[in-house]
């Protein structure tokens, strides 16, 4: 599947419950337990091993949600009909955020880090920025996009004062976008950058996001719609990068009814970016 494919898979999927109900299911996590009983002592089968038992995390999926057509942030995050979730879930016990599926191999690496210092100081914070010190752990440096995704995608679904809004997570999460920007390999690339163009801006660096989005245009990823002239003829869709670069290059520019918040939509039509930067009714 592409990156863009799992993004859209990933935003469709990770929502909070609707209005109108959700089902609650709960998943197994994937980390065994010792069995104890009421004074803490380990159990053991009648031949001396170990008794293991598995904790489960509960989480909401709605009865009714799907992708609005089109129809993005300006972090690029899809909009959907249901709210967004806050909150990966998380095993009980051991705090283990749910990012993804891990192999018994896996898990045989990261058992020592949970329980650290490191890792009970994390675990009281965004589970994607503990997400993403699993990913270190298990990547090694290898591998620097798949160590970002879970930065990335918490300044998608974890509220603002946990991402955007918090200088420990956005100093991560730089430091985890330079490297991810100079990793070889199958991603989109340019679609990295329009990401990381806006979690710059977030961030407060303006000639970083700059440099980005020059990129993007020069690349012709995406171009700058002149909202001043006239629109061509016959008239096209403008496509949801040009919107969004256009937008976004009017905010690095302190334009006049630009808008670039973190829950500020891309203007769905060309026609509406000309009236929020033009200030035409």
């Amino acid at each position: 599947m592409s990156l863009l494919g799992m993004l859209a898979a990933i935003a469709a999927s990770m929502t909070a419950a609707p209005e109108n109900g959700a089902d609650v299911r709960e998943l197994r996590c994937p980390l065994k337990l010792e069995r104890k009983d009421k004074d803490g002592n380990v159990l053991k089968d009648d031949f001396g091993n170990i008794l293991y038992r598995y904790e489960y995390a509960e989480i909401e999926r709605p009865t009714q949600c799907v992708m609005l057509p089109g129809r993005r942030t300006m972090s690029l995050r899809p909009v959907t009909s249901c709210s967004q979730v806050e909150d990966l879930p998380r095993c009980p016990k051991t705090g283990l955020p749910l990012f993804r599926a891990y192999s018994d191999d896996e898990l045989e690496r990261i058992a020592d880090f949970i329980g650290t210092p490191t890792y009970q100081q994390a675990s009281k914070g965004s589970p994607y920025y503990l997400a993403y010190l699993i990913e270190q752990r298990l990547t090694l440096g290898e591998d620097p996009v798949q160590e970002f995704r879970p930065l990335w995608f918490g300044t998608w679904f974890s509220p603002y004062k946990e991402s955007f809004g918090d200088p420990s997570y956005m100093k991560a999460y730089r430091a985890a976008a330079v490297d991810s920007l100079a990793a070889d390999g199958e991603h989109d690339k340019n679609l990295l950058k329009a990401v990381i163009a806006y979690g710059y801006y977030q961030a407060g660096d303006k000639d970083g996001a700059k440099k980005l989005v020059d990129e993007l245009i020069t690349a012709k990823f995406a171009k700058v719609i002149d909202v001043t002239a006239p629109p061509p003829v016959p008239l096209k869709p403008a496509k949801i990068y040009d919107r969004c670069i256009t937008m976004m290059q009017a905010c690095l520019e302190g334009k006049k009814g630009a808008k670039c918040g973190a829950s500020d939509e891309v203007p769905q039509t060309r026609r509406e970016l000309e009236k929020l930067l033009t200030g035409d009714s």
